[in-house]
């Protein structure tokens, strides 16, 4: 490049440097325009919000059957599962409970026969929210109740639980198939749990009474009688 493109091309440099520096003074001058901070008074409650709380909480476990290699599901699948059942409800005209699902890890221990202690972990789903007032102020916590053990019916079918644990307000309980309770154990499972008492289902068809939780008995598919 000769001597005078030189001078021009550094000219034009200088000029474009001015330029810029001028509008970058410019902008600096605009001033920003930021939101005010919030005031007390810009939120108050929703009306007819106000009421009791009654929170709840279905437990239910991800692991299908007492086997260790079960089948686990994901909780996407108790998702789905819930919102099927809440479309049901508001299709037909009803009220439905709305809350979140999470995925967490219910650990336990037992001893055992030979004085040593047994322990595990499982997956489980949580699902928990409060029967909003705003919402669901007008229906009873007997109500509610029904509410969550249709729900919990609906979580343990389609993850195969035969224990559902279930909260509400200052009161909890746990939800079985009615199959269970009754005199007759058509099942997959191999033991069943019945307040402290645990039986393990002998391939008669009978259940042998233990002491404590054992590993349970595989391929026993047959009807265990309760006595």
């Amino acid at each position: 490049m000769r001597a005078g493109g030189c001078k021009k091309f550094a000219s034009e440099l200088a000029l474009c440097w001015r330029q810029h520096s001028e509008v970058s003074m410019m902008v600096a001058e605009v001033p920003i325009s930021r939101p005010s901070p919030p005031r007390p008074g810009d939120y108050v409650v929703v009306p007819d919000s106000q009421g009791p709380r009654r929170g709840f909480r279905i437990s239910v476990g991800l692991r299908e059957g007492w086997d260790a290699e079960g089948r686990v599901f994901d909780v996407s699948e108790a998702v789905r599962t819930a919102r099927a059942w809440m479309k049901r409800l508001v299709e037909s005209g009803q009220p439905a409970l709305s809350g979140m699902f999470t995925r967490a890890e219910v650990t336990y221990a037992w001893p055992r026969d030979d004085g040593t202690v047994g322990s595990d972990r499982e997956p489980v789903a949580l699902f928990t929210g409060e029967a909003v007032h705003a919402y669901l102020g007008h229906l009873s916590d007997a109500a509610i109740e029904a509410m969550l053990n249709e729900l919990a019916t609906e979580l343990g079918a389609a993850l195969g639980q035969e224990r559902i644990y279930v909260a509400f307000a200052d009161r909890a309980w746990i939800w079985m198939p009615a199959r269970i309770a009754g005199d007759t154990w058509p099942r997959r499972r191999s033991y069943a749990v019945t307040e402290r008492r645990v039986f393990v289902c002998r391939a008669d068809g009978n259940l042998d009474s233990m002491r404590s939780i054992a590993r349970p008995a595989r391929h026993l598919d047959g009807v265990c009688t309760l006595r």
